[in-house]
């Protein structure tokens, strides 16, 4: 999950810095920057004839620009003129073609739309005339148009169309990553860091939009002054949600007071966005914003420098695209001609510190990295020789550092208990080594076959063995057989097995200074019982009827023991005996046992009594055979209706 919501952090800094200058105007040879006219062949730019620039009561700008052009005389031609923060009327010979606002020599309250836009026009002679007329112009250090394309229709339309096209794609793709995001933050809700990366694309979207768009085309009645608000605003806190982001993704270096401050005070801040432009204009609201940029920028590199010395995961990727983001934030400072070489200084001794720094520590940072995984996965080795990794892997959390008590799933598995019979007594006559040395080389024996058949070793209990198998029960069953023959031609001891598929809850226990992960469910508590069972009747496999029907078994390979009720248990159970090369059973009492089992389910329990005692006949040694005419004989008497072999009456008894 980490690596999935690190990757799309990553990609939504990329967009949201791809398009570094969305100012900028690039084709062939064509290339515009902001206050830069540039002459090309295929534009046939002449020239600019002149500008007469006046200023009114210290604030307000009123002027007139002039450009004369020779062009061809009937030929299609077309201006591109970035956005602009001013009335303003667009001549072209004598013609108006374009206006926005109201041209005035006082200061008025009205407030003009951001536009990018186009214009097509055909000259009438030789020589065209534009002209252009503005006012109301409130930011002194900034000029009238951050650029402006003069040439053919068709050179004009193909940039026009190229630079549209990628603000959109930049955008739509940062929205795409904000979706992504959200359902990330659904999936795993307790990490609040996937909120924060949501709301960063999401406003950092929203600001590229609102910047490179006419957002009047999609919004009907939305002002300039609008516009100009929700991009400040989406600047300030695209930040925060950065901060807020690196807060819980590296608590040890971002989670202090510094960091605290810095997020309250770009809060207050964005306030003043929403103030009117009268205050706004008063306080010098966007030098503020530029500064607070700034600091956010040297803070975040210090922090990051300093996540990077420690060996965070993928900080070194954050550090650049973070330095990105907000190089692309200063390169749209640039047309304040005071703060140009500021933001660029600052930049520039980012990039140079960060690549320093890399070309000193990349060496020792891989050898780190190469040792620190050799000792990781020596480690991880040895620590799946006394825990189930599989367990972990269910969990879903393998990492050995961050493994909490209490996590656990909840699974659907076969499981199967394996036990030795009589071990006590086994063992009296064998020293402890030689005992040790008997119940490894039988664990052995169980391990490399349930790895085989897709298992794998939950625990192990003294003599006993607990085994889960993730796939159908075909996998235990396999297993159960192969152990019992390598079991009866190798050591030679008594086994049992018992197998039951079901609902299973797989997680760690324990305290914080030693956990243990386990399995525990019903499934659990039944083959316990079962286990009983097997020991009081001497019966080696037994699955039951629920792993049974799911399971490739043909009913020759089985004989059904009947619906018993096990030790302690409320409801009975359907218990079988898988056939294996162990059992001798003559086909007599088979026959004659599955015709008494038979004959209960059909409620004739005076012929399963007969046929149980004609099986005993023919093995006269079967306990199991034994109890059932005993009870059969008992139940007949009371004349019941319903019989189950019931363990604990015979206990009591």
């Amino acid at each position: 999950m980490k690596k999935v919501l690190l990757t799309l952090t990553l990609l939504s800094l990329f967009l949201s810095c791809s398009n570094i200058d969305p100012y900028t105007v690039s084709k062939d040879d064509i290339t515009l920057y902001k206050n830069v006219f540039v002459k090309s062949d295929n534009i046939n730019l002449e020239g600019i004839k002149g500008v007469n620039l006046k200023e009114y009561n210290n604030s307000i700008k009123y002027g007139t620009l002039f450009i004369e052009l020779n062009l061809v005389k009937g030929k299609s031609y077309a201006i591109y003129t970035s956005g602009f923060s001013t009335a303003s009327k667009i001549w072209i010979d004598n013609n108006v073609y374009k206006s926005s606002g109201i041209i005035s020599k006082v200061k008025t309250n009205y407030k003009p739309k951001i536009e990018e836009g186009i214009i097509f026009f055909t000259p009438k002679e030789s020589f065209t005339h534009i002209f252009i007329e503005f006012s109301n112009y409130i930011n002194m250090d900034r000029s009238l148009y951050k650029w402006i394309l003069i040439g053919e229709s068709r050179n004009i339309q193909r940039i026009y169309t190229k630079n549209r096209s990628l603000d959109y794609l930049i955008i739509g793709s940062l929205f795409i990553c904000s979706i992504l995001f959200f359902l990330l933050s659904i999936v795993n809700i307790k990490n609040r860091y996937n909120i924060f990366i949501t709301l960063f694309t999401i406003t950092n979207a929203s600001r590229l939009f609102f910047l490179n768009s006419n957002s009047n085309i999609f919004l009907s009645n939305f002002s300039w002054a609008l516009s100009y608000r929700i991009i400040g605003i989406s600047e300030i806190y695209g930040i925060v949600f950065i901060l807020l982001f690196l807060r819980y993704l590296y608590p040890y270096e971002f989670s202090n007071f510094t960091s605290k401050m810095i997020i309250y005070l770009m809060v207050f801040v964005s306030i003043f966005f929403l103030l009117p432009f009268k205050i706004t204009n008063f306080i010098s609201i966007g030098l503020l914003q530029h500064y607070i940029v700034y600091i956010s920028a040297l803070y975040l590199n210090l922090r990051l420098f300093q996540a990077l010395f420690n060996k965070r995961n993928l900080s070194l990727a954050l550090l650049l695209s973070v330095n990105l983001y907000f190089l692309s934030i200063i390169l749209g400072y640039q047309d304040h001609i005071s703060y140009n070489l500021l933001g660029s200084y600052v930049v520039l001794f980012s990039l140079i510190v960060i690549f320093i720094f890399i070309a000193q520590e990349s060496k020792k940072l891989q050898e780190y990295i190469r040792i620190k995984q050799l000792k990781n996965r020596n480690i991880r080795d040895a620590f799946t020789k006394f825990v189930p990794l599989d367990i972990l892997n269910d969990i879903g959390n393998t990492l050995l550092e961050d493994r909490p008590p209490g996590d656990s799933v909840i699974k659907i598995a076969t499981m199967m208990f394996i036990d030795i019979r009589g071990f006590t007594q086994l063992t009296e006559g064998l020293s402890s080594q030689e005992s040790f040395n008997l119940i490894n080389r039988f664990y052995e024996i169980i391990g490399k076959q349930v790895d085989q058949f897709n298992g794998y070793v939950e625990s192990y209990g003294g003599d006993g063995v607990k085994v889960i198998f993730k796939n159908s029960p075909d996998d235990a069953i396999n297993a159960g057989r192969s152990i019992s023959d390598i079991v009866l031609n190798s050591i030679k001891l008594d086994i049992g097995l018992s197998i039951h598929f079901g609902q299973i809850v797989l997680g760690t226990i324990g305290s914080e200074n030693r956990i243990q992960a386990t399995a525990i469910s019903s499934v659990t508590r039944i083959l316990n019982k079962i286990d009983h069972f097997q020991s009081l009747f001497n019966v080696e496999m037994i699955i039951t009827e629920k792993s049974l029907t799911l399971s490739s078994l043909k009913l020759n390979e089985v004989v059904c023991l009947g619906t018993v009720l096990l030790q302690d248990e409320e409801e009975p159970i359907k218990l079988y005996q898988i056939l294996s090369n162990k059992c001798n059973y003559d086909k007599l009492f088979l026959d004659a046992f599955r015709s008494a089992i038979k004959y209960i389910d059909q409620k004739q329990f005076v012929k399963s009594l007969n046929y149980f005692k004609l099986a005993n006949m023919y093995k006269y040694d079967s306990i199991l055979t034994q109890l059932y005419i005993k009870q059969l004989e008992e139940f007949i008497k009371m004349d019941h209706l319903y019989f189950v072999l019931d363990i604990n009456k015979d206990n009591q008894s």
